[in-house]
Formats: C-alpha cells, structure tokens, sequence
C-alpha cells in the first residue's frame, strides 16, 4: 500500500524499528514506575535464570546438585527456577513498597545464587539463617574436598548414642527432616519408616482439585528429603510394636527395627462403612488415596443429568477450600462437556463455618 518510490522514513526497516523502539520505550517507562530498580533487577533476574537454569541444562555442577539430576530433570528445573524468581521479584517489589510507607520489608534480597533465595522464600524468622549457613556449608564442601572429607570422618567417628525412628511421611516428620539437614544431631541416628516414598502436600490439594497442580507438582519427595537430612530411608509399612523390647515390627517378613525414641506420624481417616449406603461417599482422608478417588469422580461427570448434589462435611480451612476447589472444578467440566446438569455444592458444618479462625 505504500508507492515504491517512497522516501527514507518510510521504508519498512525504518518503521519496524521506530515502532520497536517505541514499545521499547513504553516498557521501560511501565518498569521505571515500580518502586524498585526494575530494570536492572530484571536484568538480574534473567542473568541468575541462564546462569543457574538454562546453562546447568547442559553444563551441570557439584555446587547445587545438577549435576547429578538428569537432563530431563534439569529442564524441568528452569521452570522451577523461573517460578522461585517470579515470587522473589514480587517479594521486592512489596519490600520497596513498605518502604516507602515508612514501614519495614520482611526481607532483603538473599545473595546472588539462586538457591540462596530459598531461606526467605520458605522459611521465617531464625530459620532463614540457619538455612542460608547450611547452604553455604554445602557449597563450601563442593569447593574444599579435603574438608568435605574431613567432615565425614568425623561424622561416621561420631558414636550412635541415640536411635530416633520416625514412622510415617507425614507434615510432622517432613519438617523434623527439614531442620536436621540444617542443623544434624550428632550421635543421633535416624530412620525414617514410610509405606509411600512420596507423600502428599494436603495444602495443596485444594489446588490440585481445581486443576491448578499436578499429582507431581503436590507430592514430596521423601528419598530426596532423607538424603539431605542424612536419614535411613525404610520403605515398608510399620505393622505392630514391640513396646516391651521397643521394636517397630514391619510387614512383608522384614527385619523389626529398634529404638530408643519412636515418632508416629502417620494420619488419620475416617472409618467409612463399606456397604450399599457408602456408595457415593468419597472420603477426603487418607489423602494419598483421595487422587485417584477424585480422578472416578471426574470420570462420571460426563453421565451425569439433571440436578446433582455434592455434600462436604467438614466447616474447617480444608473443608471450605475443598467445596470450592470442587464447585469451580467440576462447573467448568460440565460447561466444557456442554452439559445441561445442575451442579449444586452444600457445606455440612457442626460448629460454623472456619470456626478456628478470627471473624472478618
């Protein structure tokens, strides 16, 4: 639509890079709104992303444990990267904000390699410094073998004084694992007794039955976590105690396993009666089992006709995010499915609704 004949500033070179550097300009201007060096930060951001996620893809190190993750993994952990400094750039931004309140930020930017941003991205308080020296000791054996190696020595001189037993993956023991990969108790040994080596994260299923995570993204890995905490790993089921001769006995014939403290932590579960009447209860508890009794109930959604009815008992925290986890789930399958079935979600409560927490 243009004549050929037309003059410099209309060549379309010359258009693309003035409408280019316009929408340049608009950016930085959007970014140099924010109340924190935005520019610059994203330029950071993008420097840690490629030097601690895309170049680890094909060059893995010791220094933060690429190296021995597949490549597979190591792809996937961009993603993961990228969400870490997603909520660190949020992080700042609220910081600068308080900051020009007058108020003080929870926080400070944490270092610059990007596992030094986990303290204060998962834990609080004294936590965080506990976390950031365990970090910094592990990166420090990377560097020093001879002090990698020192610290072994000593660790396996260390007499056993105390045999800890933790039976169960449950929240309780995830976070006892936590700490003592921070922070070992010598002369304390612990094993870690659990049917299921991965274990669900129950404050994320809310989440996974809006379809907001996957089965993966909601489950702990709890060989990984031992490795880190230094903790045997027995992947059996625990059947009985020997109090008497303090023995955990497990199943499948296997070995009893002795100790001086025991830790049960396991769950709970409602007892459901298992006749014509319990056919359409669908118990939430144990929740290791609750993914693939959510995945049939999904799988009659598109059977369904006319009204139908769906009851949660419980007013708790759980109870509430899961009726409306439930509630927009299963109207946006039915509206997917072009189905004319009315979805009516209920909420059966004996002491209110989030009677635990404070009113407003």
């Amino acid at each position: 639509w243009l004549p050929e004949d037309r003059p410099w500033w209309l060549q379309g070179s010359v258009l693309s890079l003035g409408a280019g550097t316009l929408l340049l300009c608009a950016w930085v201007r959007r970014l140099r709104r924010q109340p924190w060096a935005p520019l610059q930060a994203e330029l950071e951001i993008a420097r840690i992303l490629y030097r601690d996620g895309v170049r680890r893809v094909f060059k893995p190190s010791a220094d933060d444990g690429s190296i021995a993750l597949a490549w597979r993994d190591r792809v996937r952990r961009v993603s993961e990267l990228r969400a870490i400094l997603g909520l660190e750039r949020f992080h700042q931004i609220d910081v600068a904000r308080r900051a020009l309140l007058g108020k003080d930020g929870w926080g400070k930017t944490t270092g610059t390699h990007h596992m030094q941003h986990l303290p204060g991205l998962v834990f609080r308080g004294e936590d965080q410094a506990i976390a950031r020296q365990a970090l910094q000791r592990s990166a420090a054996l990377f560097e020093n073998q001879a002090e990698a190696l020192r610290l072994q020595q000593e660790w396996e001189r260390t007499p056993i004084i105390k045999d800890l037993v933790l039976v169960g993956g449950g929240h309780s023991h995830v976070n006892l694992l936590r700490m003592l990969g921070m922070e070992p108790l010598p002369g304390v040994r612990v094993t870690l007794v659990t049917r299921d080596v991965e274990t669900p994260y129950s404050g994320m299923l809310p989440g996974h039955v809006a379809g907001l995570y996957t089965r993966r993204e909601c489950h702990l890995d709890l060989n990984i976590l031992a490795r880190f905490a230094r903790v045997r790993l027995v992947h059996a089921s625990a059947v009985d105690l020997d109090l008497a001769n303090k023995r955990v006995l497990l199943g499948n014939d296997r070995p009893p396993i002795a100790y001086d403290v025991l830790s049960i932590n396991i769950g709970s579960a409602p007892k459901v009666q298992d006749d014509s009447n319990s056919a359409g209860v669908t118990p939430v508890k144990p929740i290791d089992g609750f993914g693939a009794r959510w995945d049939d109930l999904l799988s009659r959604v598109p059977g369904w006709d006319g009204d139908r009815r769906l009851v949660v008992v419980g007013g708790g925290a759980g109870g509430f995010e899961l009726a409306v986890s439930m509630h927009v789930r299963l109207k946006k399958e039915l509206k997917k499915l072009g189905s004319s079935a009315k979805l009516t979600v209920a909420l059966v409560t004996r002491s209110g609704l989030l009677p635990q927490h404070t009113p407003g």
